[in-house]
């Protein structure tokens, strides 16, 4: 017997585009919002939550941006015995 998909995810949305970022640092807001399933209104929020937070970069290169993951930043909300490092993940 075949197992369903869940209508959960094991990452928040945050995550997520974190880890997307990590593969693929020049990826553009319309291809995030698409491979994501996601708007590109919700993801231009994440990543300036992510800059907020400490947890990524944006460089501006020309007319595009890329991604930096800011890997010594250690990961918030996380239990005090767990807190790890971004990069960690």
């Amino acid at each position: 017997m075949a197992a369903t998909q869940p209508h959960w995810s094991l990452f928040s949305n945050h995550a997520r585009v974190l880890f997307h970022l990590a593969r693929t640092p020049h990826a553009r807001l319309a291809d995030l919002a698409s491979q994501l399933e996601l708007t590109e209104r919700t993801v231009l929020r994440l990543i300036g939550e992510l800059v907020d937070a400490g947890l990524l970069r944006k460089i501006r290169e020309g007319r595009r941006n890329r991604y930096e993951i800011r890997e010594q930043e250690r990961i918030p909300n996380a239990p005090l015995e767990s807190r790890g490092r971004v990069g960690e993940l």
